[in-house]
């Protein structure tokens, strides 16, 4: 579309019944994480046994103390260890494919934390719940991802039902924080994910386990630089005024797109490798990333591998499912005349064929250049 007239956004059709149909499957999605990762744990005496290592701050299975300080703040380190707990099953390679898919979803979940910066920086999205990342990430590291990502998706169908909403002029991200996103997301996310997995040389794992207690906060890390540089990046940087400066934005977020897409895909295929050129049956992608219904009582790294499995599937499910409601917002709006079909398949072959991640923010790319038309 060339434009958007007042009168075409007073026509903008609304969701309607389809509204629901994402809303039932969010909340679905949500509810089988709850079970999955909250309830089976406690039934399957997953949460008995983390609390006995956290009591004894040792991991009796393998001989390995649990490191309980880290801030030298006794709750805060507290909750650090618990978390610590759960982590180090996969990242120490205890389980190789759990440790195959504790890379993978972690690697993957760089994409998620971009689109997501970047829509908390879009100007329509100022006082919007979507634009709260930093309280969404509270409550993803401690509730659970699986839990609170379907939540967030559920909040943008809250936020965006709106026709303004969907006026060229708030897809706008500021140039200022345009230009810190991408350093924002690779030193406050990816560098701290990598740090997680170097094999580092004391057998005890205590740099390890300082690793992973880093990594919890990564998503305030992102936010804390994404504000110190676009606070730099403003002091530096004029807007100019006319219609140029409405797509000023737009070579930074393309670069973003690019970056975060290369590294989803970059860990994908290396993924894919693992799994079909290892002789290592733990490497097999059933053992990685398929849960597996056990009839007898899991050991901690078995029950910590299914919890991490059922996360990684229902959070890249409701992802899925949110960038195909993207998809129909925009030809309901009618930016892109693009077939829905079509598109279902498209995500489907890009899921198998560059992963998930890759594919949630090929179609963010494009969604930005759709948006991005009515300015030209």
């Amino acid at each position: 579309m060339a434009g958007t007239t007042p009168g075409s956004k007073k026509n903008t059709p609304p969701r309607n019944w389809v509204a629901w149909f994402f809303a039932v499957s969010f909340s679905l999605l949500a509810l089988l994480a709850v079970y999955q990762i909250r309830i089976v744990a406690i039934t399957s005496a997953i949460s008995e046994k983390m609390e006995l290592v956290n009591k004894m701050a040792r991991f009796p299975e393998y001989g390995i103390p649990l490191r309980k300080t880290y801030t030298g703040v006794g709750q805060l380190d507290q909750g650090l260890a618990f978390l610590v707990s759960s982590f180090i099953h996969g990242t120490s390679g205890w389980d190789k494919g759990f440790y195959v898919l504790q890379v993978y979803f972690l690697v993957s979940y760089f994409a998620v934390v971009a689109v997501w910066t970047v829509e908390s920086c879009r100007k329509r999205n100022s006082v919007a719940l979507i634009s709260f990342t930093s309280i969404w990430a509270l409550f993803y590291q401690t509730v659970g991802g699986a839990i609170i990502v379907p939540l967030y998706y559920l909040a943008y169908l809250w936020d965006s039902a709106d026709s303004q909403y969907w006026s060229a002029e708030s897809r706008q991200v500021p140039v200022s924080y345009a230009k810190a996103l991408l350093p924002a997301l690779l030193l406050g996310y990816l560098v701290p994910t990598t740090l997680m997995f170097l094999p580092y040389s004391d057998s005890d794992l205590w740099t390890t386990q300082a690793m992973i207690a880093l990594w919890q906060p990564s998503p305030w890390f992102v936010n804390a630089i994404l504000w110190i540089l676009s606070t730099f990046y403003g002091s530096m940087d004029s807007q100019t005024a006319g219609q140029e400066s409405s797509l000023r934005d737009m070579k930074y977020l393309d670069s973003t797109y690019m970056v975060v897409f290369l590294v989803s895909v970059i860990s994908h295929f290396g993924t894919v490798l693992v799994c079909l050129l290892s002789d290592d049956p733990q490497h097999s992608f059933s053992h990685a990333f398929v849960p597996h219904v056990r009839h007898v009582e899991p050991n901690l790294t078995e029950g910590l591998h299914a919890i991490f499995q059922y996360d990684f599937w229902i959070i890249f499910a409701a992802s899925l499912l949110w960038i195909w409601l993207a998809v129909w917002d925009l030809k309901r709006v009618g930016k892109t005349n693009a077939s829905l079909s079509r598109a279902a398949l498209l995500i489907l072959f890009g899921t198998i064929a560059v992963g998930p991640a890759a594919t949630i923010v090929g179609v963010w790319y494009w969604r930005e250049h759709v948006m991005a038309k009515a300015n030209a």
